[in-house]
């Protein structure tokens, strides 16, 4: 991987946002001490029919959770490490345990997803479909797709070593999306 695209351990300013659940200005409005962002209300964060957290008590949860992270992203890129990885390395080493920290329960697709006549080789969903009981008025959704892709494969790009009439994994995950019922995805590059 070349320089450029290996971010420095003590910033978030590696951030890259594409599509419109995350946008530029939500990341920005996020790293300030004290927002008024609807999105970051505690009651955002419990499931239906569950009691919000309090502020406290999420700014805990976080904590904990952004020590965590902080500490297995420090040990994986001290030297480098993540950036060197295969995906099936970076996914067990990383990329898993930042989905479990964020509440999901990845689940690794065997098969290629279909929908619509189309198959596409996405790697994850959110969760088990027959778990899914457990997850109050979520019950009867799809689970999200949790696409993963190797720490430097840029993703609106194709991978330099794919065939011909490859897509990039951002437009194979849309073409998936708009094929199915399915409407919740995250799309995550290792690195």
């Amino acid at each position: 991987m070349d320089a450029e695209h290996i971010p420095k351990t003590g910033s978030t300013t590696f951030i890259t946002t594409s599509g419109g659940l995350l946008t530029e200005q939500l990341v920005s409005k996020l790293r300030q001490r004290q927002t008024e962002e609807s999105a970051v209300r505690p009651e955002t964060f419990a499931l239906p029919e569950e009691t919000p957290p309090s502020e406290s008590e999420l700014e805990n949860e976080i904590g904990e959770a952004w020590n965590a992270l902080r500490e297995r992203w420090d040990e994986l890129t001290m030297n480098n490490e993540l950036f060197g990885m295969d995906i099936s390395d970076a996914r067990n080493k990383w990329i898993l345990r930042l989905f479990r920290e964020l509440g999901f329960e990845p689940v690794f697709q065997r098969e290629n997803l279909e929908a619509g006549g189309l198959e596409t080789n996405l790697s994850h969903k959110g969760w088990p479909d027959e778990g899914i009981s457990n997850y109050g008025e979520m019950e009867g959704h799809l689970a999200p797709v949790l696409h993963t892709v190797p720490p430097g494969q840029q993703l609106d790009e194709k991978p330099e070593d794919a065939p011909r009439g490859a897509k990039s994994p951002h437009d194979t995950l849309q073409e998936f999306l708009n094929a199915s019922d399915n409407q919740d995805s995250v799309l995550h590059e290792a690195g």
